[in-house]
């Protein structure tokens, strides 16, 4: 049985891929774009905004801070998002590297959140996850339990 949720234009199917369907917008370098693409997909594809070294040295502090988890023992709460020993989750990134601040400040990332829910915003938390290729997944969820339901359509 396939179930469809229009919306998102995903469609599960029982071997448990997901294949997209029109969903992603071009990429674009645009903010105008970009924004009007966040209003009518829920996402931007923007390109230029993460060079590779960038990403290289973000995975390398990644792992990083995971190795140095485990080195103290720390075993951090999932809440049951993530099964099996394949994914590993790194809780406060921000706090781990200066990088992942200045990716989340970037000023096309502040200028595209202003856009969405205005200004002022809160980051509450970030946090990474290493999914090993044979991972047994994770938990469908959102990231806004704080928030009290009925969530709105639109922030």
């Amino acid at each position: 049985m396939v179930r469809r949720f229009e919306r998102l234009r995903l469609v599960f199917y029982p071997q448990s891929t997901i294949m997209f369907r029109n969903m992603l917008p071009v990429i674009t370098d645009n903010l105008d774009q970009a924004k009007l693409d966040i209003r009518e997909t829920g996402l931007a594809l923007i390109s230029g905004q993460l060079s590779d070294s960038m990403l290289t040295r973000a995975r390398d502090l990644t792992y990083g801070a995971a190795a140095e988890d485990k080195r103290l023992g720390r075993q951090p709460n999932s809440f049951d998002l993530d099964y099996g020993d394949g994914n590993v989750r790194v809780w406060n990134i921000l706090n781990r590297d200066s990088l992942f601040r200045d990716m989340v400040q970037s000023p096309v990332v502040l200028d595209l959140l202003e856009c969405v829910i205005g200004w002022p915003a809160l980051l509450g938390n970030i946090s990474a996850n290493i999914t090993s290729p044979d991972s047994d997944g994770g938990a469908w969820h959102q990231d806004q339990l704080f928030v009290p339901k009925p969530w709105p359509a639109n922030p």
